[in-house]
């Protein structure tokens, strides 16, 4: 089982929005309820999970801008024991699914995955996370976010 992810809302996608948070990887400032009241559930949930001075990024796909391949990071919280992965789809990419090795997760433990637009959770045990998560996005130029959480953890 993999957790895929459509995120285009209304011939709109959040892609081009979410692609500056690497850059931007924590921001703290006040949501109005309206017009970015649909940016409360989809795009910042996952700030929660992060801290400018303790979160660790490491990117899962090599840096580059090619329109041609998948961009993909991490957000971990040792601290907290969860974090976040974002991925996205480019616009010219002909691949519709990716396997990204995450980093820094205890092995022996149950991680919960929660798909932030969808809300489907599954569990999957550390070890198979670190030989690779697989993720399925069957459009171009889209983007989903997997938030996981150590099993147990509030």
């Amino acid at each position: 089982m993999c957790l895929s992810s459509r995120t285009r809302q209304r011939g709109r996608t959040k892609y081009g929005l979410l692609c500056c948070f690497p850059h931007i990887p924590c921001l703290i400032i006040p949501i109005p309820p309206r017009p970015l009241g649909c940016l409360r559930k989809s795009v910042f949930p996952p700030l929660r999970y992060c801290g400018a001075s303790r979160a660790h990024y490491v990117p899962l796909t090599e840096i580059n801008s090619s329109e041609r391949n998948w961009c993909a990071w991490q957000y971990d919280r040792p601290d907290l024991n969860q974090g976040y992965v974002m991925v996205f789809r480019r616009s010219k990419s002909s691949f519709i699914s990716a396997r990204l090795a995450l980093h820094g997760l205890d092995p022996d433990a149950d991680y919960v995955l929660t798909n932030a637009d969808t809300q489907e959770s599954k569990t999957v045990k550390g070890l198979d996370l670190a030989k690779g998560l697989s993720l399925e996005m069957p459009e171009p130029a889209t983007n989903t976010m997997i938030l996981y959480k150590k099993a147990g953890q509030k």
